[in-house]
């Protein structure tokens, strides 16, 4: 049952590949951003009205894109609210003023 196929290819088996119950698969995901995620959310529990956290790219795999995209897919999944931005050497993340706050 294992014969080449017109392109000469073997079909993959699921005996090569294997097999896991879903019981057993692996939820969540911690990719390369999840220690520098983990820092974020705890500094952002504890951050000051009017105040931003300051992360250094240089400490960070990824491009600020990608740092961007992955604050914003944890935070939103906490449902909190964020604002970042960044420059050649910091990636700025703060909470948005409510109206009526002082500045």
């Amino acid at each position: 049952m294992n014969t080449p196929r017109k392109n000469g290819v073997k079909p993959i088996t699921l005996r090569k590949l294997g097999t896991i119950s879903q019981d057993d698969l692996p939820t969540g995901r911690k990719g390369k951003h999840h220690p520098m995620l983990l820092d974020v959310l705890e500094a952002l529990v504890h951050l000051e009205a009017g105040r931003a956290i300051k992360v250094p790219l240089e400490d960070y795999a990824g491009s600020v894109a990608d740092i961007r995209s992955a604050v914003h897919r944890a935070t939103k999944k906490l449902d909190v609210e964020i604002l970042t931005s960044s420059d050649d050497d910091y990636f700025y993340i703060w909470r948005p003023r409510r109206n009526g706050a002082s500045k």
